[in-house]
């Protein structure tokens, strides 16, 4: 059988001689000579998992090499002894390393995990972004290494494949409900499904690898890899760089503040509107590349940071311009301002939040702490408080400031740094990015997708911490813990000693500051302001003079900058305007991530839920009033066909529950004459969930509990 013409052979009849068409590609690894594989090799399995028993098993597998031929197996046992005579052969060693790519490594790693350590003992070396998601593990002494290419490629499989052009991943084949084991038998059709998995695979990674410059040898372990290393190269090429990027370097007492400062992207529902249908017409407006153009048009801190005494809240207004200042704002009896109605203030930031004494009708004081925390916060941000110490960089204070009326508010424990803006090397770099991005749309899309992936990607870089919270798994029982190291100190200064760390962590702490500040200015132009996501505004009755003079003001930083702008094909394309995104016919909203619309332009409807597929709007069947507390998003058989109708009968993709289940060592069984072993698995079902306008709390302490958004693999 040859499939996308690649040969499938079964593991029994391979030639390992084959493999020596490929050789080792040197890499140099701090002076000890390391060669890599030269060849791409995918991994995949297909399981099968009981729904009413702990226990689930491999049933098929495939090995694709690179411009060679496609294994295929079914035993768990075969796949292992298939990969380890394919390093055997190849010799490999602490200095020959055999790469293996899985897709979502961490699903297939379960499945394998127990016959790994059977086999080779645990992994020396291994990596993972959070609990249960490795990003590569290895065995040095026997030159094994499997790495997750999603986390690489940052996308599903289907999407790989259609974004480099290359052979589709097979879809619809292959029934994961069906009972199998690894002696069923199987179709020619199913053993096509599983085989294009790994082969089409294999051919996106080659051509995702090439178009960015990189090889197997030097391919980072991430998407931001890839950013990281081209943006290093170009630090490099300033010979100053270096000296004043450690002459940045902050102390540990400085970088914990800056950890405080740090708030991410605002996102957040109008409070006075919330469950509640707007029918008449509501604009939107987004920033074009929000955080890109505040890297370019704004000062940040460009010196060490070094601690002033006795300043004031006033010195701060009046030199915010020329120094960056971070510290602690202390406010007494703060009340946001009636005609506000986006806080943002979040309580989870605040160091100290005491509210006012929650009272009934007649003036007695509550029993509850939970009224008191519905009476005083907004879906998790700050609405009145008695007192508030709370960390700030200066694009904050205009914020908290123009938003809440207070009795008074004095800083303590800040800190300054001589502001400049970033340097040329860095926005040379931001606006080749951009130029890539406005005008290889619809004529190289290849090329424009990296660098829009990069473009989006130079912020993610910026805020990566420098001291890590390390994720390990403990192999006896399968359990995780997330700790910080213990030496923070000494990973502070390890960092800084490096000679490829080249990026300053508060430059990220700044960008969000003066994305959020940005956003509120934005937010100002509309008389009724329903919702906002980090870089847009949604609402009625716009003040089109002011959003004019608004984006006035943007052009006016862009050409004072001199930087910015692209013109291309009589268009002109600029960083940082409001730019107009449609008008909705109808609007509503639950809260943060939980809103719907129609489109007025094509009457579809759309939703954002956290949590929930863009597809399960197809459970509203049509009718925006459906989204109300309490309904129910399934993937039950009105959803299904509503989708199906509308897309071609294709069947719709759901989120899925995972169950993690722990067995020790290898096990059998016997199902149907078939001798099975299996370690661990994972149970996937299907998900359900409810709609709610309020923030979940916590049943013990009253406290409400942090919002969960939908997990993000990109690192």
């Amino acid at each position: 059988m040859v499939v996308a013409g690649y040969p499938v052979i079964y593991f029994k009849n391979y030639d390992y001689m084959r493999l020596f068409n490929g050789d080792f590609i040197r890499r140099s690894n701090a002076g000890h000579y390391l060669g890599v594989y030269e060849k791409i090799i995918t991994v995949d399995t297909e399981t099968f998992v009981y729904m009413n028993k702990n226990i689930g098993f491999v049933t098929d597998w495939t090995i694709t090499i690179e411009d060679d031929c496609c294994i295929y197996g079914n035993h768990v046992s075969d796949l292992i002894d298939t990969i380890d005579r394919i390093c055997t052969t190849l010799y490999a060693d602490d200095s020959h390393l055999v790469r293996f790519y899985v897709h979502n490594f961490p699903y297939d790693y379960v499945f394998l995990r127990n016959h790994f350590f059977q086999k080779w003992g645990n992994p020396d070396k291994s990596l993972a972004a959070k609990t249960h998601k490795y990003i590569f593990m290895k065995w040095t002494g026997q030159g094994i290494e499997f790495r997750d290419s999603l986390i690489l490629t940052q996308r599903s499989l289907e999407k790989l494949c259609k974004d480099m052009g290359t052979t589709e991943k097979a879809v619809g084949t292959w029934d994961y409900k069906k009972f199998r084991t690894p002696a069923s038998p199987r179709t020619a059709k199913e053993i096509a499904y599983v085989c294009t998995d790994t082969i089409s695979l294999c051919k996106a990674l080659r051509k995702y690898i090439d178009q960015r410059g990189f090889n197997v040898a030097n391919c980072p372990l991430t998407n931001t890899g890839f950013i990281r290393t081209n943006a290093r190269r170009r630090a490099r090429k300033d010979k100053k760089w270096r000296k004043k990027f450690v002459q940045m370097a902050l102390t540990l007492e400085q970088y914990d503040q800056m950890i405080d400062c740090y708030h991410g992207g605002y996102t957040h529902a109008n409070r006075y509107y919330v469950n509640q249908l707007i029918k008449e017409p509501v604009e939107c407006y987004d920033f074009v590349s929000s955080y890109i153009a505040w890297m370019c048009y704004c000062k940040f801190p460009m010196t060490r940071f070094c601690y002033t005494n006795n300043i004031t809240l006033k010195d701060i207004m009046e030199l915010k311009e020329d120094y960056a200042f971070s510290g602690y704002i202390r406010l007494k009896n703060l009340r946001l301002k009636k005609d506000c109605p986006m806080p943002p203030l979040s309580f989870s930031k605040a160091k100290v939040c005491v509210f006012p004494e929650p009272k009934d009708k007649k003036g007695k004081k509550k029993k509850t702490k939970k009224e008191q925390f519905r009476e005083n916060l907004d879906n998790g941000k700050i609405v009145n408080a008695d007192l508030v110490i709370y960390p700030f960089t200066d694009p904050d204070l205009e914020v908290i400031l123009s938003s809440y009326d207070y009795e008074w508010a004095d800083v303590s424990k800040v800190m300054r740094a001589t502001k400049d803006y970033l340097p040329e090397w860095f926005t040379d770099y931001l606006m080749e990015l951009f130029f890539k991005k406005c005008t290889l749309k619809g004529l190289d899309e290849a090329n424009y997708m990296i660098s829009k992936g990069e473009l989006n990607g130079m912020y993610g870089m910026t805020v990566q911490r420098i001291i890590q919270i390390l994720c390990t798994e403990l192999m006896e029982s399968g359990e995780w813990e997330a700790k910080e190291p213990e030496d923070r100190e000494k990973e502070l200064e390890k960092f800084y000693k490096n000679k490829n760390s080249f990026m300053p962590y508060q430059w990220g702490v700044w960008i969000t500051a003066y994305a959020q500040a940005y956003l509120f200015r934005l937010g100002s132009c509309c008389r009724r302001w329903l919702y906002s996501d980090t870089d847009s505004v949604k609402g009625t009755d716009w003040d089109h003079d002011k959003l004019d003079e608004f984006n006035r003001s943007i052009i006016e930083m862009s050409q004072k900058r001199n930087i910015g702008v692209v013109e291309y094909k009589e268009k002109t394309f600029r960083l940082g305007i409001a730019e107009f995104d449609g008008i909705y016919s109808e609007f509503i909203t639950m809260g943060s991530k939980r809103y719907c619309y129609r489109l007025k332009k094509d009457a579809s409807l759309h939703l954002t839920v956290a949590g929930v597929p863009k597809d399960g709007v197809y459970c509203l069947n049509d009718d925006i009033t459906n989204f109300r507390k309490g309904f129910i998003f399934k993937n039950n058989l009105t959803f299904r066909r509503n989708y199906r109708r509308v897309n071609d009968w294709q069947d719709p993709k759901w989120k899925m529950k995972t169950e993690y289940i722990f067995h020790e060592g290898i096990n059998e069984v016997t199902v149907d004459g078939c001798k099975i072993e299996y370690g661990c698995a994972i149970r996937l079902s299907e998900t359900e969930y409810e709609l709610d306008h309020t923030i979940p709390y916590d049943k013990e302490t009253g406290l409400p509990l942090p919002f969960e958004i939908e997990d993000n693999v990109y690192r």
